[in-house]
């Protein structure tokens, strides 16, 4: 794990997904369009970027394409 990073730790509500980054993000931010807005039943979302040799993923995840209000497909994983 790189100096001064941290291990962060998510998992689905039922535990049977989660995923580990031994990495500090290398960008966090946040979307309040339609698709996010919905996802997070808030008035935004956020999310970080990690890595990706950092992170380790235990269980079955999956993901769904969307083309988002700007034209980028995005993924969306869960």
């Amino acid at each position: 794990m790189p100096d001064g990073a941290k291990q962060r730790v998510a998992r689905c509500g039922c535990g049977a997904l989660s995923i580990a980054a031994r990495a500090d993000p290398a960008h966090v931010y946040v979307c309040s369009c339609v698709v996010c807005r919905q996802i997070s039943g808030s008035a935004f979302t956020y999310a970080a970027i990690f890595p990706e040799a950092a992170v380790t993923i235990a269980g079955e995840a999956r993901c769904w394409p969307h083309r988002g209000e700007s034209g980028r497909l995005t993924e969306h994983h869960f």
